[in-house]
């Protein structure tokens, strides 16, 4: 199994949209996302924003979709 995914094989540009999305609903600042996932506030600043130099792991992912009580397949 793969641990480093890169922005295309993530799909970036439509998981920007929907980490975001899910975040909102969920009326979750960045930085409470990142207190609560255990996940920087620069990296999911990044991921919303589909950086084109950011790489990303499975564990980061799922650290997220539990943090927003979601699967990683509903942002990805």
């Amino acid at each position: 199994s793969k641990i480093y995914w890169t922005k295309k094989e993530v799909g970036l540009n439509k998981m920007k949209l929907k980490l975001k999305e899910i975040r909102e609903k969920k009326s979750m600042s960045q930085t409470e996302l990142s207190i609560k996932s255990g996940v920087s506030r620069q990296t999911i600043s990044e991921l919303e924003r589909g950086e084109e130099d950011v790489n990303t792991t499975t564990i980061t992912l799922q650290k997220l979709a539990t943090a927003l009580n979601c699967t990683v397949s509903d942002f990805i």
